[in-house]
C-alpha cells in the first residue's frame, strides 16, 4: 500500500497574504451591509423568524453542494478520483476567497491540489468550467424567469445565447488545432502568457455542446435553489411581486437570501415594481 502523499503546506507569507484578503473581502461585506441599511435587513431577519430563516439558509447553502457536484464530476472527467470529503474541503476553501474579482481567488484550489498529483492545468481548466458554465446557467435563468414573468429581457438572452457560441467556437477552434499557432505565439511572449494559456486545451477537451448543457444545469439548479429561497422570504415578509418576477430579480442579484429578503418589495396595489422602495412588513 503506497504512502499517503503530504498535505501540500502554503508558505507562511501566503498564509498571511490569504488571512487579510479575506479578513479585507469580509469587511467589505459587512461594510455593504450597512451602507445598503442593516436596519432593514435585522428588521426583515426579525419580521421572518429563526423559525424561517434558519431553515431557508439550509437550503439556500444546498446550492454549493449542487456546484461541488459538478466540480467534481469536473475533475473526474479529467481522471482525478479524489476522495469526496478531500475535495469538499478543498472546495469549500476556494469559496473563502469568492470575494475577488470574477471569484479569481477560488482558483486557489489548484494549489491545495497539487499534493494529490493533480496539474494545474487541470484544475485551472475546472475553474474556468465553473466560471463559464455559472455565467450561462444564470443567464438561462433569468431569462426563462423574466418570460414567465410576462417582460422579456433581451440582454439575458442575447447573453446566454451569445456566450454560449463563443465559447463554443473557441472550443472546436482548440479542439482541431485552429489556434495553436496563436498559443505557441503567447507562450514565447512570457513565461506567465504560457501558463494562463495551458489550460485551455484541457478545458476545450470539456467543453463540447452537451457537456456545456450539463455544467449550465447544474449552475442553473443551484441558483434556482437560491432564487426559490428569496422568493419564499420575499413572500413571507408581505410582498406582492410574482414568484417568477422574485426569479428574475434574483437571478441577477448576487446579494445572499437574507439580504435579499430585505429589499422593499412593493405591494400589488402600489403600482410600482418589485424593486420599487416601500417600507419592510412585518407580518
Amino acid at each position: 500500500m503506497s504512502a499517503r502523499a503530504p498535505m501540500f503546506a502554503l508558505p507562511p507569507q501566503w498564509l498571511r497574504g490569504v488571512a487579510v484578503f479575506i479578513a479585507v473581502g469580509a469587511g467589505i461585506y459587512l461594510g455593504a451591509i450597512v451602507w445598503s441599511g442593516a436596519g432593514d435587513s435585522l428588521s426583515a431577519v426579525g419580521s421572518l423568524g429563526l423559525s424561517t430563516v434558519v431553515p431557508g439558509v439550509a437550503v439556500a447553502s444546498a446550492a454549493y453542494l449542487v456546484r461541488f457536484a459538478r466540480w467534481h464530476w469536473t475533475l473526474r472527467l479529467l481522471g482525478h478520483r479524489l476522495q469526496p470529503a478531500f475535495m469538499l474541503r478543498v472546495y469549500l476553501a476556494g469559496l473563502a476567497l469568492t470575494s475577488s474579482p470574477g471569484k479569481l481567488g477560488e482558483a486557489v484550489r489548484s494549489v491545495l491540489l497539487l499534493s494529490r498529483g493533480v496539474r494545474i492545468s487541470a484544475s485551472f481548466a475546472a475553474f474556468l468550467i465553473d466560471r463559464g458554465s455559472d455565467a450561462l446557467g444564470v443567464a438561462l435563468l433569468g431569462a426563462l424567469a423574466a418570460w414567465a414573468a410576462g417582460r422579456r429581457d433581451a440582454v439575458l438572452e442575447v447573453a446566454f445565447a451569445g456566450l454560449f457560441m463563443i465559447t463554443a467556437l473557441a472550443a472546436i477552434g482548440l479542439r482541431r488545432g485552429f489556434m495553436d499557432r496563436r498559443l505557441s505565439s503567447l507562450m514565447q511572449l512570457s513565461a506567465w502568457a504560457g501558463r494562463l494559456t495551458a489550460p485551455l486545451p484541457t478545458w476545450a477537451a470539456l467543453w463540447t455542446p452537451l457537456r456545456v448543457v450539463a455544467f449550465s444545469l447544474f449552475a442553473f439548479v443551484a441558483y434556482g435553489i437560491q432564487a426559490l429561497v428569496f422568493t419564499f422570504y420575499v413572500h413571507e415578509l408581505g410582498g406582492g411581486a410574482s414568484a417568477a418576477a422574485c426569479r428574475c430579480l434574483r437571478s441577477t442579484s448576487s446579494r445572499s437570501p437574507i439580504a435579499s429578503a430585505s429589499m422593499q418589495v412593493a405591494s400589488p396595489d402600489s403600482g410600482a415594481d418589485a424593486s420599487s422602495p416601500r417600507p419592510s412588513s412585518s407580518r
